[in-house]
Protein backbone atom coordinates (compact mmCIF):
# COMPACT_ATOMS: atom_id res chain seq x y z
CA UNK A 1 0.00 0.00 0.00
CA UNK A 2 2.95 2.20 0.94
CA UNK A 3 4.57 1.60 -2.14
CA UNK A 4 1.37 2.47 -4.35
CA UNK A 5 1.35 5.64 -2.46
CA UNK A 6 4.83 6.38 -3.42
CA UNK A 7 4.03 5.49 -7.43
CA UNK A 8 0.92 7.95 -7.16
CA UNK A 9 2.73 10.96 -5.38
CA UNK A 10 5.54 10.66 -8.04
CA UNK A 11 3.26 10.54 -10.85
CA UNK A 12 1.46 13.84 -9.26
CA UNK A 13 5.08 15.28 -8.65
CA UNK A 14 6.13 14.84 -12.12
CA UNK A 15 2.41 16.87 -13.70
CA UNK A 16 2.76 20.27 -14.92
CA UNK A 17 -0.25 22.86 -14.93
CA UNK A 18 -0.22 21.76 -18.62
CA UNK A 19 -1.05 18.38 -17.97
CA UNK A 20 -3.71 19.09 -15.99
CA UNK A 21 -5.32 21.60 -17.94
CA UNK A 22 -5.37 19.21 -20.47
CA UNK A 23 -7.31 16.87 -18.27
CA UNK A 24 -9.89 19.11 -17.67
CA UNK A 25 -11.48 18.59 -20.78
CA UNK A 26 -12.63 22.82 -20.70
CA UNK A 27 -10.83 25.35 -22.97
CA UNK A 28 -8.05 26.72 -20.38
CA UNK A 29 -6.33 30.11 -21.01
CA UNK A 30 -4.27 32.06 -18.75
CA UNK A 31 -4.61 36.23 -18.81
CA UNK A 32 -1.84 38.44 -17.29
CA UNK A 33 -3.13 41.38 -15.93
CA UNK A 34 -3.28 43.48 -18.94
CA UNK A 35 -5.77 40.75 -20.22
CA UNK A 36 -3.33 39.71 -23.01
CA UNK A 37 -3.81 35.63 -23.24
CA UNK A 38 -0.56 33.90 -22.33
CA UNK A 39 -1.37 30.20 -22.28
CA UNK A 40 -3.63 28.22 -24.00
CA UNK A 41 -4.68 24.29 -24.05
CA UNK A 42 -5.19 22.59 -26.88
CA UNK A 43 -9.39 22.88 -26.20
CA UNK A 44 -9.18 26.16 -25.77
CA UNK A 45 -7.00 26.98 -29.14
CA UNK A 46 -9.44 24.49 -31.04
CA UNK A 47 -12.41 27.02 -29.59
CA UNK A 48 -10.80 29.76 -31.00
CA UNK A 49 -7.52 29.43 -32.87
CA UNK A 50 -3.96 30.40 -31.66
CA UNK A 51 -4.31 33.58 -29.47
CA UNK A 52 -1.73 34.07 -27.47
CA UNK A 53 -0.30 37.21 -26.93
CA UNK A 54 -3.98 38.65 -28.19
CA UNK A 55 -6.45 40.49 -25.75
CA UNK A 56 -9.20 37.62 -24.75
CA UNK A 57 -11.63 40.09 -26.42
CA UNK A 58 -9.86 39.38 -30.18
CA UNK A 59 -10.77 35.81 -29.11
CA UNK A 60 -14.48 35.99 -27.74
CA UNK A 61 -15.38 39.38 -30.08
CA UNK A 62 -12.94 39.58 -32.93
CA UNK A 63 -12.23 43.23 -31.88
CA UNK A 64 -9.22 44.68 -30.70
CA UNK A 65 -8.00 46.07 -27.35
CA UNK A 66 -9.00 45.02 -23.68
CA UNK A 67 -13.07 44.97 -22.86
CA UNK A 68 -14.36 46.18 -19.24
CA UNK A 69 -16.96 44.04 -18.54
CA UNK A 70 -15.98 40.41 -19.65
CA UNK A 71 -15.47 37.74 -16.69
CA UNK A 72 -11.88 38.25 -16.86
CA UNK A 73 -11.99 41.33 -16.70
CA UNK A 74 -14.15 41.75 -13.73
CA UNK A 75 -12.29 39.51 -11.92
CA UNK A 76 -9.24 41.71 -11.63
CA UNK A 77 -11.88 44.75 -10.79
CA UNK A 78 -13.51 42.49 -8.12
CA UNK A 79 -10.52 40.40 -6.76
CA UNK A 80 -13.04 36.88 -7.35
CA UNK A 81 -14.45 34.27 -9.57
CA UNK A 82 -16.57 35.62 -12.08
CA UNK A 83 -19.05 33.60 -14.66
CA UNK A 84 -20.53 34.88 -17.93
CA UNK A 85 -22.57 33.06 -20.99
CA UNK A 86 -21.79 34.44 -24.38
CA UNK A 87 -23.04 33.35 -27.58
CA UNK A 88 -19.15 33.66 -30.20
CA UNK A 89 -19.33 32.85 -33.60
CA UNK A 90 -16.98 30.06 -34.46
CA UNK A 91 -15.51 27.96 -37.41
CA UNK A 92 -18.35 25.61 -36.37
CA UNK A 93 -21.26 28.83 -36.84
CA UNK A 94 -22.87 29.94 -33.35
CA UNK A 95 -21.82 28.61 -30.32
CA UNK A 96 -22.59 29.07 -26.68
CA UNK A 97 -20.22 29.21 -24.13
CA UNK A 98 -19.95 29.41 -20.61
CA UNK A 99 -16.87 31.21 -19.17
CA UNK A 100 -15.33 30.90 -15.51
CA UNK A 101 -12.56 33.42 -14.26
CA UNK A 102 -10.91 33.33 -11.07
CA UNK A 103 -8.15 35.49 -9.98
CA UNK A 104 -4.00 33.64 -9.05
CA UNK A 105 -2.23 35.64 -7.12
CA UNK A 106 1.06 36.22 -5.62
CA UNK A 107 2.09 35.58 -1.75
CA UNK A 108 1.19 39.34 -1.15
CA UNK A 109 -2.65 38.67 -2.26
CA UNK A 110 -2.03 41.02 -5.67
CA UNK A 111 -3.28 39.80 -9.07
CA UNK A 112 -0.77 38.68 -11.48
CA UNK A 113 -2.78 36.89 -13.91
CA UNK A 114 -6.35 35.05 -14.73
CA UNK A 115 -6.90 31.72 -15.18
CA UNK A 116 -10.17 31.43 -17.51
CA UNK A 117 -12.05 27.85 -18.23
CA UNK A 118 -14.77 28.00 -20.95
CA UNK A 119 -16.97 24.82 -21.42
CA UNK A 120 -19.20 24.59 -24.69
CA UNK A 121 -22.84 25.03 -23.53
CA UNK A 122 -24.68 24.78 -27.00
CA UNK A 123 -26.06 21.67 -26.86
CA UNK A 124 -26.89 22.00 -23.31
CA UNK A 125 -28.91 25.56 -23.62
CA UNK A 126 -30.79 23.84 -27.40
CA UNK A 127 -32.12 20.82 -24.99
CA UNK A 128 -33.42 23.63 -22.49
CA UNK A 129 -35.01 25.22 -25.37
CA UNK A 130 -36.76 22.52 -27.12
CA UNK A 131 -37.77 21.25 -23.40
CA UNK A 132 -39.33 24.69 -23.24
CA UNK A 133 -41.37 24.85 -26.32
CA UNK A 134 -42.44 21.32 -25.42
CA UNK A 135 -43.88 22.15 -22.06
CA UNK A 136 -46.13 24.80 -24.27
CA UNK A 137 -46.72 23.57 -27.22
CA UNK A 138 -49.26 20.75 -28.29
CA UNK A 139 -47.50 18.05 -29.47
CA UNK A 140 -50.21 17.39 -32.04
CA UNK A 141 -51.13 20.31 -33.35
CA UNK A 142 -47.76 22.48 -32.81
CA UNK A 143 -50.20 25.56 -31.55
CA UNK A 144 -49.34 26.70 -28.18
CA UNK A 145 -51.02 24.86 -25.16
CA UNK A 146 -52.96 26.04 -22.45
CA UNK A 147 -49.81 27.46 -20.17
CA UNK A 148 -48.19 28.46 -23.50
CA UNK A 149 -51.57 30.69 -24.64
CA UNK A 150 -51.73 32.24 -21.46
CA UNK A 151 -47.88 32.95 -21.31
CA UNK A 152 -47.38 34.54 -24.51
CA UNK A 153 -50.48 36.57 -23.71
CA UNK A 154 -49.71 37.76 -21.03
CA UNK A 155 -47.08 39.56 -22.65
CA UNK A 156 -49.31 41.08 -25.08
CA UNK A 157 -51.64 42.11 -22.43
CA UNK A 158 -49.05 44.07 -21.31
CA UNK A 159 -48.04 45.67 -24.51
CA UNK A 160 -51.61 46.43 -25.06
CA UNK A 161 -51.67 48.22 -21.94
CA UNK A 162 -48.81 50.44 -23.07
CA UNK A 163 -49.74 51.05 -26.60
CA UNK A 164 -53.69 51.03 -25.92
CA UNK A 165 -54.58 48.42 -28.35
CA UNK A 166 -57.88 47.10 -27.81
CA UNK A 167 -57.45 43.06 -27.80
CA UNK A 168 -60.12 40.29 -29.04
CA UNK A 169 -60.03 36.95 -27.80
CA UNK A 170 -62.18 34.49 -29.92
CA UNK A 171 -62.47 30.67 -28.39
CA UNK A 172 -63.98 28.10 -30.72
CA UNK A 173 -65.22 24.81 -29.65
CA UNK A 174 -65.15 22.04 -32.16
CA UNK A 175 -68.44 19.98 -32.24
CA UNK A 176 -68.97 15.90 -33.03
CA UNK A 177 -65.05 15.17 -32.23
CA UNK A 178 -66.46 11.72 -29.87
CA UNK A 179 -68.88 10.59 -33.06
CA UNK A 180 -65.53 10.81 -35.40
CA UNK A 181 -63.25 8.71 -32.59
CA UNK A 182 -65.80 6.37 -32.19
CA UNK A 183 -67.05 6.37 -35.82
CA UNK A 184 -63.91 6.53 -37.33
CA UNK A 185 -61.02 6.24 -35.18
CA UNK A 186 -58.78 8.01 -32.74
CA UNK A 187 -56.73 9.04 -36.05
CA UNK A 188 -59.26 10.06 -38.17
CA UNK A 189 -60.19 12.05 -34.87
CA UNK A 190 -56.32 13.72 -34.44
CA UNK A 191 -56.28 14.49 -37.87
CA UNK A 192 -59.45 16.94 -37.65
CA UNK A 193 -58.04 18.58 -35.19
CA UNK A 194 -54.86 19.08 -37.10
CA UNK A 195 -56.69 20.15 -39.64
CA UNK A 196 -58.62 22.62 -37.29
CA UNK A 197 -55.42 24.04 -36.10
CA UNK A 198 -54.22 24.55 -39.62
CA UNK A 199 -57.27 26.53 -40.81
CA UNK A 200 -56.73 28.94 -38.37
CA UNK A 201 -53.56 29.47 -39.09
CA UNK A 202 -53.87 30.04 -43.06
CA UNK A 203 -56.93 32.13 -41.73
CA UNK A 204 -55.06 34.53 -39.07
CA UNK A 205 -51.97 36.56 -39.04
CA UNK A 206 -48.50 35.87 -37.48
CA UNK A 207 -49.07 38.34 -35.06
CA UNK A 208 -52.11 36.32 -33.18
CA UNK A 209 -51.81 34.10 -30.91
CA UNK A 210 -53.41 30.82 -31.93
CA UNK A 211 -53.61 28.07 -28.95
CA UNK A 212 -55.25 24.76 -28.24
CA UNK A 213 -55.87 24.73 -24.95
CA UNK A 214 -58.66 21.47 -24.25
CA UNK A 215 -59.09 18.82 -26.30
CA UNK A 216 -61.78 20.26 -28.65
CA UNK A 217 -61.45 23.83 -27.65
CA UNK A 218 -59.19 26.45 -29.80
CA UNK A 219 -58.44 30.11 -28.93
CA UNK A 220 -57.17 32.94 -30.89
CA UNK A 221 -56.00 36.38 -29.47
CA UNK A 222 -56.06 39.25 -32.46
CA UNK A 223 -53.59 41.96 -31.82
CA UNK A 224 -55.60 45.41 -32.33
CA UNK A 225 -58.03 45.09 -34.85
CA UNK A 226 -61.16 47.23 -35.46
CA UNK A 227 -64.61 46.09 -35.24
CA UNK A 228 -65.30 45.87 -39.34
CA UNK A 229 -61.66 43.88 -39.13
CA UNK A 230 -63.03 41.54 -36.92
CA UNK A 231 -66.48 41.00 -38.65
CA UNK A 232 -64.62 40.71 -42.14
CA UNK A 233 -62.09 37.53 -40.24
CA UNK A 234 -64.89 35.90 -38.33
CA UNK A 235 -67.49 35.99 -40.85
CA UNK A 236 -65.01 36.33 -44.02
CA UNK A 237 -62.01 34.74 -43.94
CA UNK A 238 -62.45 32.18 -41.19
CA UNK A 239 -66.06 31.15 -42.50
CA UNK A 240 -65.13 30.66 -46.08
CA UNK A 241 -62.00 28.19 -45.04
CA UNK A 242 -64.32 26.11 -43.15
CA UNK A 243 -66.51 25.71 -46.18
CA UNK A 244 -63.91 25.13 -48.48
CA UNK A 245 -62.87 22.54 -46.00
CA UNK A 246 -66.01 20.98 -45.42
CA UNK A 247 -67.31 20.74 -49.18
CA UNK A 248 -64.03 18.64 -49.64
CA UNK A 249 -64.91 15.43 -51.04
CA UNK A 250 -63.54 12.23 -48.72
CA UNK A 251 -64.79 13.13 -45.60
CA UNK A 252 -67.92 11.72 -43.64
CA UNK A 253 -68.03 14.26 -41.32
CA UNK A 254 -67.99 18.25 -41.18
CA UNK A 255 -65.79 20.50 -38.53
CA UNK A 256 -68.77 22.23 -36.81
CA UNK A 257 -68.28 24.86 -34.32
CA UNK A 258 -69.45 27.57 -31.89
CA UNK A 259 -67.68 30.53 -31.28
CA UNK A 260 -67.75 33.46 -29.15
CA UNK A 261 -65.81 36.37 -28.55
CA UNK A 262 -64.75 38.98 -26.14
CA UNK A 263 -62.79 42.73 -26.56
CA UNK A 264 -60.03 43.35 -24.26
CA UNK A 265 -59.85 46.96 -23.24
CA UNK A 266 -56.98 48.39 -21.88
CA UNK A 267 -58.86 51.27 -20.80
CA UNK A 268 -60.95 48.76 -18.51
CA UNK A 269 -58.54 45.94 -18.55
CA UNK A 270 -59.55 42.54 -17.60
CA UNK A 271 -58.00 39.48 -17.05
CA UNK A 272 -57.73 36.21 -19.42
CA UNK A 273 -59.50 33.89 -17.17
CA UNK A 274 -62.44 36.79 -17.19
CA UNK A 275 -61.89 37.13 -21.04
CA UNK A 276 -62.18 33.20 -21.44
CA UNK A 277 -65.15 32.88 -19.50
CA UNK A 278 -67.18 36.01 -21.09
CA UNK A 279 -66.41 33.84 -24.49
CA UNK A 280 -67.50 30.84 -23.02
CA UNK A 281 -70.82 31.84 -22.00
CA UNK A 282 -71.60 33.30 -25.07
CA UNK A 283 -71.10 29.90 -26.97
CA UNK A 284 -73.46 28.42 -24.33
CA UNK A 285 -75.87 31.63 -25.21
CA UNK A 286 -75.32 30.20 -28.95
CA UNK A 287 -75.78 26.56 -28.38
CA UNK A 288 -79.10 27.60 -26.70
CA UNK A 289 -80.02 29.06 -30.26
CA UNK A 290 -78.09 27.04 -32.63
CA UNK A 291 -77.44 23.49 -31.10
CA UNK A 292 -74.22 21.82 -33.14
CA UNK A 293 -75.32 18.95 -33.87
CA UNK A 294 -72.68 15.55 -33.69
CA UNK A 295 -73.65 13.70 -37.31
CA UNK A 296 -76.02 15.17 -40.51
CA UNK A 297 -79.54 14.08 -39.22
CA UNK A 298 -81.47 12.78 -41.53
CA UNK A 299 -84.49 14.34 -43.24
CA UNK A 300 -87.68 12.93 -42.47
CA UNK A 301 -88.50 9.62 -44.44
CA UNK A 302 -91.84 11.07 -46.25
CA UNK A 303 -88.90 14.10 -47.01
CA UNK A 304 -86.56 11.26 -48.27
CA UNK A 305 -89.28 9.72 -50.46
CA UNK A 306 -90.50 12.31 -52.38
CA UNK A 307 -86.45 12.80 -53.39
CA UNK A 308 -86.48 9.33 -54.63
CA UNK A 309 -88.51 9.95 -57.30
CA UNK A 310 -86.32 12.51 -59.08
CA UNK A 311 -83.73 11.84 -60.87
CA UNK A 312 -80.73 14.62 -59.44
CA UNK A 313 -77.43 15.94 -60.52
CA UNK A 314 -75.21 17.53 -58.45
CA UNK A 315 -73.53 21.20 -59.46
CA UNK A 316 -70.39 22.45 -59.49
CA UNK A 317 -70.24 26.36 -57.90
CA UNK A 318 -73.80 26.67 -58.70
CA UNK A 319 -75.94 29.54 -57.63
CA UNK A 320 -79.95 30.58 -57.12
CA UNK A 321 -81.53 33.62 -56.30
CA UNK A 322 -83.76 32.52 -53.55
CA UNK A 323 -86.96 35.31 -53.27
CA UNK A 324 -85.17 38.31 -54.89
CA UNK A 325 -83.29 38.50 -52.00
CA UNK A 326 -80.11 36.08 -51.27
CA UNK A 327 -77.99 33.97 -53.24
CA UNK A 328 -77.43 30.16 -51.75
CA UNK A 329 -75.62 27.44 -53.41
CA UNK A 330 -77.44 24.40 -55.21
CA UNK A 331 -76.45 20.91 -53.96
CA UNK A 332 -78.10 19.26 -56.65
CA UNK A 333 -80.94 20.09 -59.18
CA UNK A 334 -83.58 17.91 -61.35
CA UNK A 335 -86.28 18.81 -63.54
CA UNK A 336 -88.81 18.16 -60.86
CA UNK A 337 -87.07 20.10 -57.59
CA UNK A 338 -83.62 21.49 -56.25
CA UNK A 339 -81.63 21.08 -52.85
CA UNK A 340 -80.31 23.97 -51.57
CA UNK A 341 -77.74 24.99 -48.90
CA UNK A 342 -79.62 27.90 -46.83
CA UNK A 343 -79.01 29.88 -43.50
CA UNK A 344 -82.48 29.84 -42.51
CA UNK A 345 -85.36 26.86 -42.00
CA UNK A 346 -87.63 26.90 -44.42
CA UNK A 347 -91.13 25.97 -43.48
CA UNK A 348 -92.11 22.80 -45.44
CA UNK A 349 -94.71 23.57 -47.91
CA UNK A 350 -93.91 27.83 -47.92
CA UNK A 351 -93.62 29.01 -51.74
CA UNK A 352 -90.21 30.74 -52.71
CA UNK A 353 -89.08 32.44 -56.06
CA UNK A 354 -85.99 30.93 -57.44
CA UNK A 355 -83.90 32.41 -60.03
CA UNK A 356 -81.14 30.61 -62.49
CA UNK A 357 -78.51 32.50 -64.10
CA UNK A 358 -78.77 31.65 -67.86
CA UNK A 359 -76.84 32.28 -71.40
CA UNK A 360 -80.27 34.21 -72.34
CA UNK A 361 -81.87 35.42 -69.76
CA UNK A 362 -82.45 34.38 -65.88
CA UNK A 363 -84.59 31.18 -65.25
CA UNK A 364 -87.82 32.16 -63.02
CA UNK A 365 -89.07 29.24 -61.38
CA UNK A 366 -91.27 28.34 -58.39
CA UNK A 367 -90.87 26.31 -55.43
CA UNK A 368 -92.56 24.44 -52.95
CA UNK A 369 -90.59 23.03 -49.52
CA UNK A 370 -90.93 19.66 -48.91
CA UNK A 371 -88.32 19.30 -46.17
CA UNK A 372 -85.64 21.38 -44.55
CA UNK A 373 -83.23 20.36 -41.96
CA UNK A 374 -80.38 22.01 -39.62
CA UNK A 375 -76.91 19.65 -40.92
CA UNK A 376 -74.96 22.10 -38.06
CA UNK A 377 -73.48 25.39 -36.74
CA UNK A 378 -70.62 26.68 -38.75
CA UNK A 379 -68.96 30.09 -37.09
CA UNK A 380 -71.97 30.94 -35.17
CA UNK A 381 -74.30 30.36 -38.23
CA UNK A 382 -76.67 27.77 -38.61
CA UNK A 383 -76.27 24.96 -41.85
CA UNK A 384 -79.81 24.03 -43.26
CA UNK A 385 -80.37 21.77 -46.49
CA UNK A 386 -83.89 22.17 -48.18
CA UNK A 387 -85.34 20.66 -50.57
CA UNK A 388 -87.60 22.47 -52.52
CA UNK A 389 -90.21 20.96 -55.75
CA UNK A 390 -90.88 22.61 -58.77
CA UNK A 391 -94.40 23.71 -58.89
CA UNK A 392 -96.68 25.38 -62.21
CA UNK A 393 -93.85 23.86 -64.34
CA UNK A 394 -96.47 22.12 -66.92
CA UNK A 395 -97.74 25.26 -67.30
CA UNK A 396 -94.91 26.93 -68.78
CA UNK A 397 -92.68 24.31 -71.66
CA UNK A 398 -89.91 26.58 -72.36
CA UNK A 399 -89.26 27.45 -68.34
CA UNK A 400 -89.06 23.78 -68.33
CA UNK A 401 -86.79 23.37 -71.53
CA UNK A 402 -84.40 25.78 -70.34
CA UNK A 403 -84.12 24.10 -66.84
CA UNK A 404 -83.00 20.91 -68.90
CA UNK A 405 -80.37 22.59 -70.87
CA UNK A 406 -79.08 24.66 -67.60
CA UNK A 407 -79.09 21.21 -65.79
CA UNK A 408 -76.86 19.52 -68.52
CA UNK A 409 -74.73 22.30 -68.64
CA UNK A 410 -74.03 22.76 -64.75
CA UNK A 411 -73.76 18.62 -64.00
CA UNK A 412 -70.79 17.77 -62.73
CA UNK A 413 -71.40 14.20 -61.88
CA UNK A 414 -73.59 11.75 -63.56
CA UNK A 415 -76.72 11.55 -62.59
CA UNK A 416 -77.68 10.08 -58.98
Amino acid sequence: MKKGTRVINQFINSLTLSDIYEATGQGISVHGSDLRIIYQNNVHRNFFGEMAGEYCRKAYEGKDGACEDCSSALTIKNGSVQKAEKSIQTGKGLSVFEFTAAPLKDTKGDIVAIVEAVRDITDLRRNEETLRETAITDSLTGLPDRRGFFTLSEQQFKQASRTKKRQYLLCLDLYGMKDINERLGREAGDQALVDMANILKRTFREADIIGRIESDKFVVLLEGPTEPDIKNIITGHLQENLQIYNEQGGRSYKLLTSMGIARYDPEYPSSLDELLSHAAELIREEIKTHVPRREVIKPPEAAGTERRKHVRSACDNCWVTLDDSEKVRVIDISADGICLKTRKLMATGGRHELSLPSESDKISLRGETVWSYLMGTIIGQPDYESGLKFVEMDENESTSASLKQFIAKSSVVSPL
